[in-house]
């Protein structure tokens, strides 16, 4: 596990003895602060964890104390009309059941940091502009910049780092293109399957820490992934073809620049109420479009 510091109010971001030296040496008459303060036990722990379920700073696991690094989002919530958002996901997901599902992955997301779905979320259109990356733009603030990461097919399928899943409770990527859909596919499956993630970063000794990291993907090709017909990890649901005005869409982000996200929040704690959240047990229902992404995957003959 790294040997570290952390700062009790920003504790995502660890620091090396000699990064925490420079960084107090305006503040301390010694030039080896790291050095003193290692000498005192209560303010340590055997290494860190990412636990979206407990408190921030200092917990035990299995009789072990750790620092649990994760922070929540600071994302309040707000009352007012949720009116623009349900409007926002009539649009982009048409069709009833498909929205329905998609509504409660989404709200599951905001309203439950302590449940990990085992499921992932692609958006699949041909036309650009239909409110895909508005959708992952919401839920990265719900969820906290600080939870979630922005990662390319290249990344997910050929680099050695993992600083883009671990610590992270939400991961979008923006694009999957059609030639790479095996193998994309393949390691998401293989990661996915794990609940402890090795986490490589670069200059830091490799460390494990529990995976709750999502997905949310999009891409304008059904054969984006190379489904199973038996899979069980992605929604898939059916997108709109449609664009909205200019006007429509500045209105809107008017929405979530005032109140919205408050509303939201407050909207996806009601729903997960009303009609219980996804739970760790359940698997990706079966779509339409799904369907028809399997079907494209099927070799000719």
């Amino acid at each position: 596990s790294p040997r570290g510091f952390v700062h009790r109010d920003m504790p995502r971001k660890i620091y090396s003895e000699d990064e925490f030296n420079a960084q107090v040496r305006p503040y301390s008459d010694l030039k080896e602060t790291a050095g003193h303060l290692m000498k005192v036990a209560s303010q340590q722990a055997a290494t860190i964890s990412y636990e979206p379920a407990r408190r921030t700073g200092i917990i035990h696991v299995d009789g072990e104390r750790k620092i649990n690094v994760y922070e929540p989002t600071h994302i309040r919530c707000r009352d007012g009309d949720e009116g623009p958002w349900l409007k926002f996901m009539e649009h982009l997901v048409p069709e009833a059941d498909d929205r329905h599902e998609t509504l409660r992955w989404c709200a599951t997301l905001i309203a439950e940091p302590g449940t990990l779905m085992h499921y992932q979320l692609l958006l699949v259109s041909e036309q650009q502009g239909v409110g895909k990356t508005t959708l992952a733009d919401i839920l990265r603030a719900l969820v906290g910049a600080h939870n979630t990461s922005i990662a390319d097919e290249q990344t997910i399928v050929n680099s050695a780092y993992t600083d883009w899943l671990a610590k992270k409770r939400l991961v979008v990527v923006h694009e999957i293109y059609d030639h790479n859909a095996k193998a994309t596919y393949n390691k998401l499956k293989s990661i996915f399957g794990n609940k402890i993630v090795r986490v490589n970063e670069k200059y830091v000794k490799g460390y494990d820490i529990p995976l709750w990291a999502h997905v949310l993907a999009s891409s304008n090709s059904l054969k984006a992934l190379k489904l199973e017909d038996t899979d069980r990890r992605w929604l898939v649901p059916r997108i709109t073809e449609e664009t909205k005005p200019k006007d429509y869409w500045k209105a809107f982000y008017a929405w979530l620049s005032g109140d919205g996200l408050g509303i939201i929040r407050k909207w996806a704690l009601g729903f997960v109420k009303e009609h219980g959240a996804v739970s760790s047990a359940d698997r990706a229902p079966m779509t339409s479009a799904k369907h028809e992404m399997i079907e494209e995957g099927w070799s000719e003959g």
